[in-house]
């Protein structure tokens, strides 16, 4: 899952924080890198599995229920999400033997 982590600011007087507050945005691939490019599009790099460019929407677009019987019950399931795969790029790691020409 891609999380993002917000603090809200007090008022101008007190100068402190009120709120720190966590969202899930949705599902990806376990990342070892993200860089955040223009226009909600996050890179998403992996060693684990495809790296994946992502678009973050504003608003929150509803999840197609998937009928699994061997997917087990979460206690608390995603109705919606803010994040859309773009494109995949295949992960064709590791080389571990090159040969060059």
């Amino acid at each position: 899952n891609l999380h993002i982590v917000v603090l809200h600011q007090g008022s101008s007087t007190n100068g402190g924080y009120q709120q720190l507050q966590c969202d899930t945005l949705g599902k990806c691939v376990v990342s070892s890198s993200l860089e955040f490019l223009m226009d909600g599009l996050v890179f998403v790099a992996s060693q684990f599995g495809d790296s994946q460019l992502l678009q973050i929407h504003e608003d929150p677009i509803p999840l197609e229920e998937e009928e699994d019987p061997q997917q087990e019950q979460y206690e608390y399931q995603q109705e919606s999400t803010y994040l859309t795969v773009v494109e995949e790029y295949t992960h064709l790691g590791p080389i571990l033997d090159f040969d060059l020409v």
